[in-house]
């Protein structure tokens, strides 16, 4: 890890209580399984970098005699920001993570930069070397030290997905990470049609692709790799590097510029999901429904089994939109393998998919396609992804603006779930981040003023599904000014 156990265990807890409007130490205790003592002293800890670091002079945090635990009010409006902001000093305060962050943000560093901006010796940093190694072998990649510069090497793809996440969850829009490049659209304006996650992805995206291609390191594929064909149907269906707007495209030979085009289009499937329209991923999951390709074959089969799990037969864009998200998911899996679950634990807090053992359908969707996977490794992942999508309801006036970053189906799954609960009429989904009434967001968001910012972190977590279906409820009877609205289905259905 590049933070400390008891960083994570700090960070962890300052977000159970962040998205809680009230919990306890018996809760949290149990919940974290640690003791109630070892909580009031993360508490303290907490209000005391607060008051030191940020300069309040309240607690953000307050407790009672009675062992309650709430966010101080004036905080209440937006607790998630100060988060966000706690999780960026305590990473900064780990020397590992610090060092990680150079050489991923520079590409190739000297050592005697290192040693300079991190305050360290030559014989601390060749143990921070020793260190960082055995982290990054799980992703396949290593540290390289050549004439006294230092680079991670390793797995390209692996790479990108760990530079990505990594920048990504951490700075989380508070601050550039890159010191050699500024973006050229402006992050804060808060007329713009995109979030400020997505903004900062976008060029967050496109700058490790600028660096990447100034020392060299390219991706290569051919029409020999047997998924080529797929990666070239997806760029013409949508073709979102051109969204990127990146010149460093035009310096590549055609060969090379016709490979990076095919990764950066499936990459965006996965980390800038929400930037293709979606009436695009259901063409997409049409054409793939009716291809002749083993991958494509192998998502039929598996939505026909998983069809006949949900006892449900979905309407045509349903089951288009299913395919779609099958399809991605298997072509994730043939390119890094199982490493997709290690490349979320990057995030803190860790993001947990639906794959509980108590799941009314997991176990069933193992038994349903345990034939169709050699590959039990396979399995386990495609029956987690296939547990997060579970919660759907076929069947929009308040505009809805939905953000998440770390689970690239949950857009998805919200409006579905949303759709079901609420009447047409009265709700709609909207890609324009400035018109929204309300943001559902899984990450650091502003917010223009009058708008609701609603954090969810988990789409299996159903305190905050009740808090959501409340929220929304709240903002249409003040808009609406009459009678509750009544969603149309029983509110202990949405995490089912």
């Amino acid at each position: 890890m590049l933070i400390s156990n008891k960083t994570k265990r700090e960070l962890t807890l300052l977000h159970l209580i962040m998205t809680s409007k009230k919990t306890s130490f018996d809760i949290l205790s149990k919940e974290m399984k640690i003791s109630k003592r070892t909580i009031g002293e993360d508490i303290t800890k907490i209000n005391s970098i607060f008051h030191q670091q940020f300069d309040y002079k309240r607690k953000i945090i307050l407790t009672n005699t009675s062992g309650s635990i709430k966010i101080n009010s004036p905080f209440s409006d937006d607790p998630i920001s100060y988060y966000y902001h706690l999780k960026f000093y305590l990473l900064n305060e780990s020397i590992l993570y610090q060092l990680c962050i150079l050489l991923v943000t520079n590409g190739e560093i000297h050592q005697n930069h290192l040693i300079e901006r991190l305050y360290i010796s030559t014989h601390y940093l060749v143990k921070l070397r020793q260190q960082l190694n055995k982290y990054l072998s799980v992703f396949d990649l290593f540290l390289k030290k050549e004439n006294s510069i230092y680079s991670i090497e390793g797995n390209e793809i692996c790479y990108r997905i760990f530079t990505y996440l990594l920048l990504q969850d951490s700075f989380q829009g508070i601050k550039w990470p890159f010191d050699s490049y500024k973006p050229n659209s402006n992050l804060e304006d808060e007329f713009s049609k995109n979030s400020l996650t997505k903004d900062f992805s976008i060029q967050l995206f496109n700058q490790i692709l600028t660096q990447r291609f100034k020392y060299k390191k390219f991706l290569s594929i051919n029409s020999t790799n047997p998924n080529f064909d797929l990666f070239k149907m997806i760029m013409d269906n949508y073709d979102g590097s051109l969204l990127l707007k990146n010149d460093s495209f035009d310096n590549l030979d055609s060969s090379t510029k016709e490979s990076e085009r095919l990764y950066v289009n499936f990459f965006e499937r996965i980390f800038l999901s929400d930037i293709i329209p979606i009436k695009k991923k259901v063409e997409l999951g049409r054409i793939f429904e009716s291809y002749n390709h083993q991958t494509c074959i192998k998502s039929r089969k598996t939505y026909e089994k998983f069809s006949r799990i949900l006892s449900a037969s979905g309407c045509t864009e349903t089951n288009y939109i299913f395919l779609y998200y099958i399809n991605i998911c298997l072509i994730l899996y043939q390119t890094i393998g199982n490493k997709y679950f290690d490349f979320l634990s990057l995030l803190v807090p860790t993001t947990y998919l639906d794959i509980s053992e108590k799941s009314i359908y997991l176990n069933s969707i193992k038994r349903e396609l345990d034939d169709l996977y050699i590959d039990k490794e396979e399995l386990n992942y495609i029956v987690t992804i296939l547990c997060t999508l579970c919660h759907f309801h076929k069947t929009s006036k308040l505009k809805i603006y939905i953000q998440m970053t770390k689970v690239f189906t949950s857009v998805y799954v919200i409006q579905e779930r949303l759709r079901d609960i609420f009447n047409q009429k009265n709700i709609v989904f909207t890609d324009d981040y400035s018109e929204a009434d309300i943001i559902i967001t899984d990450s650091f968001e502003k917010k223009i003023d009058k708008q609701v910012l609603f954090y969810l972190d988990n789409i299996s977590n159903k305190k905050r599904w009740y808090e959501l279906v409340k929220t929304i409820q709240n903002e249409l009877l003040d808009r609406l000014n009459s009678e509750l609205i009544v969603p149309q289905l029983p509110l202990n259905k949405v995490s089912k």
